[in-house]
């Protein structure tokens, strides 16, 4: 449940690290797990970045504006793909990526069984 509603915010971070990394030319022969660990970093600085200009000229962080962001990684990863016609985008896993994926969705269980039972944020009344 959790995990499904933090699936937009990902996807938007995921696709403007991609797309920054790829009109960059950044991480071109790294394997799988550090050119996704490449993506998603730079994607939640451009995406903490966004957020701020957004909130510095006066709009709050609404739907509207992570759509917006949304939409210019979709328009900025579509035109590095057509423009700078990188093929490299994905990898072949190795034997170290399956290792380390494996350790992440492990985490990520813990953590999600532990923010059920223990959350965070608890209700106020």
């Amino acid at each position: 449940m959790i995990l499904i509603s933090i699936l937009p915010i990902t996807t938007t971070i995921f696709l403007l690290g991609m797309t920054f990394s790829n009109w960059f030319s950044l991480n071109k022969n790294g394997i799988l797990f550090e050119k996704i660990t490449l993506y998603f970093v730079t994607g939640l600085m451009l995406y903490t970045l966004s957020v701020a200009i957004t909130q510095i000229i006066g709009l709050k962080t609404s739907e509207y504006v992570i759509n917006g962001i949304l939409l210019v990684g979709l328009v900025g990863f579509f035109s590095s793909l057509m423009f700078k016609g990188q093929k490299n985008l994905f990898v072949k896993p190795t034997k170290i990526d399956y290792i380390l994926f494996s350790m992440i969705i492990f985490l990520g269980l813990v953590l999600e069984q532990y923010l059920v039972k223990y959350p965070h944020f608890p209700p106020y009344g």
